[in-house]
């Protein structure tokens, strides 16, 4: 199903009015050349169809060259960031199980300190231009904290770090249910589909520098007049509209960096602004930019809208569990995704000698989450709503097709190799011939071990450390009563690890 973008509303309403004249007198003269172009196509398809060899198509294909075949299989590092994640916090061990039982990259927890103070004013001018005098100082906003946190770890990435892909969490309780295979696969065709429907509908000056690489979860975006730019999105169709990324993005460091420091700034003109509204406006610019090419200079920040935003509007990559869910959505499917029936089978294990689990499930034996009874496939995150009650986000947790086996997974998880996430075919630009394998490691591995990386600054440590040492072990982070009920539920205690042979 494609990632196709759909308007419900007159977007030119929104434009300047000397901006709205230009697109009226641009667009009267793209359908004088759409006429000439389209009655020019048609001759020379006709003529095409009487000469010599008509009914005969002649497809031909420039073969990649070596250097396009390195660059596409080069190897990437993959990192999940789980901003707010903390210690004895039963949604944080949740995530990290689930992540860590498939596969996924150690997480990064980032914690939110917003006890520090910052000047109010500062690089702030008024009416006039002159600087403000700093007179006071406030603590930062938690959109401000919740952004400079995610800033700081993304500036600490290493120089061949910066094209690694970065699955970054709005807060804890997301839960995983199928592998990285499957996901980058996904990530991949939705920003692939992306391109070829912009491309397929854009000037050739935009053609150019369209290219997509950050993924928000949304199903449908529409514009909305409330004196500004801006855009409604909805993460379901039976779901009320929200603002844009409300869940997670999945994107390049280098791309998420500039989105989160574009954030920053409007964060910084308006500290009462919503991160996800921010989100919205950015997207609804760089859409009005592709559909418009007028001056972008009215734009906010006075800089390039393009930013690569698409969106996952067939909820491929993940879907918004709510207290309406009927228990019909987990089911088996006997047909499912080669993504998904290819990727590393559910039980499997280092060892394989683990007595209690049923090491020959498929994934077609297991039950999933389907969003639709109309499609096969299963999204790998399932998100829940801030307003999630606990005990519809416990429902979700014991639904999960490792949950019985949770206490056995994750001590096999614990001896996974670190290294190496998931390795995934690349294909040409034809979608049929296969240039290979793209291999994605851990940004930071920790062999033999169970927990997360505390990816927040220490104090005394420099940007730029390895911080190696500041990591939380699963019975530091998640080896109170609660967590251990609320995670295993088996009544066996705490987790204490081991080997299987």
């Amino acid at each position: 199903m494609s990632s196709k973008f759909s308007w419900s509303h007159d977007y030119t309403s929104l434009l300047p009015e000397s901006q709205r004249h230009l697109l009226n007198r641009t667009t009267t003269y793209r359908r004088i050349i759409a006429a000439a172009l389209l009655t020019a196509v048609l001759l020379l398809t006709y003529a095409l169809g009487t000469g010599d060899g008509a009914g005969k198509a002649s497809h031909t294909t420039t073969p990649p060259t070596q250097a396009e075949i390195e660059d596409a299989t080069r190897p990437l590092f993959f990192s999940l960031l789980i901003p707010g994640g903390k210690k004895q916090d039963l949604e944080t061990c949740r995530t990290i199980l689930s992540a860590q039982v498939l596969n996924y990259p150690i997480p990064q927890i980032l914690p939110l300190d917003s006890s520090s103070s910052q000047p109010r004013d500062e690089g702030q001018v008024n009416e006039n231009g002159v600087d403000k005098e700093v007179t006071e100082t406030q603590p930062p906003t938690p959109a401000v904290v919740w952004v400079e946190a995610i800033l700081k770890w993304l500036g600490r990435t290493p120089p061949e770090g910066e094209d690694g892909i970065v699955l970054l969490l709005d807060e804890p309780g997301v839960y995983f249910q199928l592998r990285p295979q499957v996901l980058l696969q996904r990530y991949y065709r939705i920003l692939t589909e992306a391109d070829e429907s912009a491309r397929a509908t854009r000037m050739d000056d935009v053609k150019k520098r369209v290219h997509h690489s950050i993924v928000f979860p949304a199903a449908t975006c529409r514009l909305v007049s409330d004196g500004e730019v801006g855009a409604r999105c909805d993460a379901a169709p039976d779901l009320s509209s929200k603002p844009l990324g409300e869940g997670y993005m999945m994107g390049p460091v280098k791309d998420i960096r500039q989105l989160l420091t574009r954030t920053l700034v409007a964060l910084n003109q308006d500290p009462s602004a919503s991160v996800h509204n921010i989100f919205t406006t950015l997207y609804t610019e760089q859409l009005l930019h592709r559909q418009t090419q007028v001056d972008q200079s009215w734009f906010t920040f006075n800089q390039d809208p393009e930013l690569g935003i698409t969106l996952d509007t067939a909820s491929l990559l993940s879907t918004s569990i709510s207290p309406s869910t009927n228990k019909s959505t987990w089911k088996t499917l006997s047909t499912l995704p080669p993504e998904i029936t290819e990727s590393t089978p559910p039980y499997w294990t280092v060892f394989g000698s683990e007595p209690t689990l049923p090491h020959t499930a498929t994934w077609s034996s297991v039950l999933l989450f389907h969003p639709s009874s109309s499609t096969p496939h299963s999204p790998p995150l399932l998100l829940h709503p801030p307003s999630t009650p606990p005990s519809q986000r416990t429902q979700t947790w014991k639904s999960l097709f490792y949950h019985p086996h949770a206490r056995t997974l994750y001590t096999a998880a614990q001896h996974l190799p670190s290294t190496i996430v998931a390795s995934i075919p690349v294909f040409a630009s034809d979608g049929r011939t296969r240039l290979g394998d793209r291999t994605f490691w851990n940004r930071k591995a920790k062999p033999d071990t169970a927990g997360a990386f505390n990816g927040g600054l220490k104090k005394g440590l420099q940007v730029g450390d390895a911080l190696e040492e500041d990591f939380w072990p699963w019975r530091d982070m998640c080896g109170g009563e609660a967590e251990v009920e609320g995670v295993f539920g088996d009544g066996k205690g705490a987790w204490v690890g081991g080997r299987f042979y």
